[in-house]
Parts: structure tokens; C-alpha cells; sequence
């Protein structure tokens, strides 16, 4: 014999709005919808920046964060960039060389390059990416 639970009308409304809730707090995060002949599609928000050991330092160089942890402390607007419709992957490459830290990248990306590669002309420079398709996730810190 089956037995079917009666579920409060109060339980199914405070179900419902928590529900709405975490809707509302995602679509707070930086996801939009756009429409497009496609219907519509959600937006990515990557990380954007480069930061390279072998640049000449300049303080006013935004992009030093680039490595650090404190890119997570930074105001979304200043790291964070959207990702055309084609583009389906926040990506991080991290290039080291004699196995030191030498420059990352972290953008946009259309295809996800998600390997490491190496080139050993007497430099042993690795060049590695790694990639997600979800809002700001590709964080890393290597230095």
C-alpha cells in the first residue's frame, strides 16, 4: 500500500521563494541572458588580464593582480570582462620557464586548450592552459 504525504501549502510557497532566492543571487554574479537568433543564451564572465615577469614593472600597471590572490579582492568591474557569444570558456595559461613562473594570461577563449606543451631549447619553457565554462572560475594562484 502506497502512502502519499500531504505537503503543506506553506512548505510548497517557502519552497518556491527560496527557489526564486537563489535565482535572483545568481543572476546577481554576473550572468545575463542575451537573445539572439538562437534563442537565448547565457553570457560568460571571465577574468581578463596578462602578467609577464619580463615586463618592465610599472606601479600603475593594472594587471599585477593578474597572479595573485589579489585578484579575488579586487571590484569585479576592474578584472572581469564578458565573453562574446562565441566564446564558451574562461581560460588561464600559465607559461613557466627552468621551471620559474614567467607570465600568465586569463581570458575569453573559443576552444579550451586544456594541456600543457613544452619547448626545450636550452630554455625548458612549459607553456599550460586549463579552462571551465562557468562564471570567474579559472583561479589560480601561482605566485
Amino acid at each position: 500500500m502506497i502512502k502519499y504525504i500531504k505537503i503543506s501549502p506553506i512548505i510548497i510557497c517557502l519552497l518556491f521563494l527560496f527557489l526564486l532566492y537563489i535565482r535572483i543571487i545568481d543572476s546577481k554574479k554576473g550572468s545575463k541572458n542575451i537573445h539572439g537568433p538562437t534563442g537565448n543564451k547565457t553570457l560568460l564572465f571571465c577574468y581578463s588580464c596578462q602578467h609577464s615577469n619580463s615586463d618592465v614593472y610599472d606601479p600603475d600597471s593594472k594587471d599585477d593582480w593578474c597572479s595573485n590572490e589579489n585578484l579575488l579582492k579586487l571590484d569585479d568591474s576592474d578584472t572581469i570582462k564578458p565573453c562574446a557569444p562565441w566564446e564558451s570558456f574562461c581560460m588561464t595559461t600559465v607559461t613557466t620557464m627552468l621551471n620559474s613562473f614567467s607570465s600568465i594570461t586569463r581570458n575569453c577563449a573559443e576552444r579550451c586548450m586544456d594541456y600543457c606543451e613544452s619547448v626545450s631549447y636550452g630554455t625548458d619553457m612549459v607553456t599550460c592552459g586549463d579552462c571551465c565554462t562557468v562564471n570567474k572560475l579559472v583561479v589560480k594562484v601561482f605566485i
